[in-house]
């Protein structure tokens, strides 16, 4: 008996390895092979859109820079993270001279006022203050707080049009309209949840919800903290959380460098740019890229909930976990509930799990989760598509258990290894379809639809073959799908 068990032990442990090298090498080898047909093309490129700048003094070649988001994100922590530790600075020192509570709200309430006043201007301070005074206003029952939900986010989608942002931003840059319309749309999500639980069991103060809406390190930035994570507050030693914050910095830091040292290499932003570059591309090819894609927006997010949530630990705060890893993530379901756990905590919370409680069934449920989803990251026809892709796949899961569970199957099933394959084969092509939306997400309409194309028109060797390297990739996942992202 116990030889027996030693046997399946090594085997299922070898047979992991041997999946982990098949997707490791393969996607290597997927990288190396975009790289090198997108550094050719942008050798003789003449950068006309400014999507290059001159690379760092080791290295004799440019650098990509055609991510908008990533440059405001890194000009944004350039500029604001001083301010941020500056704020955890005094407001140490207010905790040590005052320790009242209502002195050290008054205090981050007024400084984030501050803040966005001289770096903004008044019509941002009015725009920022507008959502907490409707919502605390009016907000009085879980209907009257959809409503006005989803009346502003119409307003702040208004605010992107050109006419608008003419208007109200007068002042400000491209970077800086970015941040205020990401400003108003976390804004949102913090209003309508304390809305929520304050009509479900709080009866809080102005003041604490003030401060829970004006919370500078995750002001533009996120991720989103629910309120009673928000006031979960544990004492720990002013050393420990200096060493702790530090640590903290130190690897946001690397992964920035890290992230900014592959882009002199692997041109993944220029490339979306670049559609008659991507249809020359053979399949392999077009594979790296999708994947390079997939990990440049990984990254971003890192770095950005990383600092912020770093500064937000460093005060005690409750922080969702870093967004998991995209190479490690096969269904669906864990990709929302691990990339951003705060956005799939306040869509479980105060949507889902609200509407089953109403008897909705969980297909309009989620249905109606992910036309918000829509709603809220903006409304262009590429993020329907996204949004509409992954609640398609999200169905497909859901379906696939209820056979599961409603059939014999299982009792049909040898042992745990056996299951976990089938699982595994029928998760990778839903692992590429998950894919392919999200190609819509990180380059738009154009890109997506030649990924499909191209997805469409491969000989079936090539695309059974993608399937079982998608299947190696699913069993890897699953092998450590326990293992947790870090929380900052």
């Amino acid at each position: 008996m116990t030889n027996s068990c030693t046997f399946k032990a090594r085997f299922t442990k070898n047979e992991t390895r041997f999946y982990l090298v098949i997707w490791v090498v393969s996607v290597l080898y997927a990288l190396y092979r975009f790289a090198l047909v997108s550094s050719k093309f942008f050798e003789e490129y003449e950068d006309n859109y400014n999507d290059f700048k001159a690379g760092w003094w080791l290295t004799n070649i440019k650098q990509d820079k055609a991510d908008f988001e990533f440059e405001t994100i890194k000009l944004f922590f350039k500029k604001k993270l001083p301010v941020d530790l500056f704020y955890l600075l005094v407001y140490e020192v207010f905790l040590i001279w005052f320790k009242n509570d209502k002195v050290l709200k008054w205090l981050s309430f007024i400084f984030t006022l501050t803040y966005l006043q001289y770096s903004m201007g008044t019509s941002i301070v009015l725009l920022a203050i507008f959502q907490p005074i409707v919502f605390y206003l009016f907000a009085r029952n879980m209907s009257l707080t959809w409503l006005i939900n989803i009346v502003c986010l119409g307003l702040i989608s208004l605010c992107k049009t050109q006419t608008a942002a003419a208007t109200l931003f007068q002042r400000l840059n491209d970077f800086e309209i970015s941040l205020s319309i990401l400003l108003l749309c976390w804004m949102n999500l913090k209003c309508t949840a304390f809305a929520l639980e304050r009509n479900n069991k709080y009866n809080q103060l102005v003041l604490n919800y003030v401060e829970y809406c004006f919370y500078l390190p995750t002001l533009f930035t996120g991720p989103f903290i629910t309120y009673e994570d928000f006031i979960k507050r544990k004492s720990e030693k002013l050393t420990v959380r200096l060493i702790q914050l530090t640590f903290n910095l130190g690897r946001c830091c690397f992964w920035w460098i890290f992230t900014e040292f592959c882009l002199h290499f692997v041109y993944v932003n220029a490339t979306s740019f670049q559609l008659e570059l991507i249809k020359q591309f053979d399949y392999l090819t077009l594979c790296g890229y999708g994947y390079a894609m997939g990990q440049f927006f990984h990254l971003k997010y890192v770095i950005m909930y990383g600092l912020s949530t770093s500064l937000s630990s460093f005060q005690m705060i409750q922080v969702p976990t870093l967004p998991r890893c995209i190479g490690r993530v096969h269904l669906y379901s864990d990709m929302w509930k691990y990339f951003d756990p705060g956005l799939y905590v306040f869509l479980k919370k105060f949507m889902l799990i609200p509407l089953l409680k109403l008897g909705i069934s969980k297909f309009p449920a989620n249905l109606l989760c992910f036309t918000f989803v829509y709603i809220w990251h903006g409304l262009e026809y590429y993020i329907m598509i996204w949004a509409s892709l992954n609640f398609l796949g999200i169905f497909l899961e859901e379906v696939a258990k209820k056979l599961y569970l409603r059939t014999n199957f299982k009792n049909v099933v040898i042992n745990e290894n056996q299951l976990r394959r089938i699982k595994c084969a029928l998760a990778a092509p839903l692992l590429a379809m998950s894919a392919l939306s999200n190609f819509y997400f990180f380059a738009g309409k154009e890109v997506g639809d030649l990924f499909v194309q191209k997805s469409i028109s491969e000989p079936f060797f090539n695309q059974f073959l993608l399937l079982l390297i998608l299947y190696c990739c699913c069993q890897v996942s699953e092998e450590i799908r326990d293992i947790n992202a870090r929380k900052m």
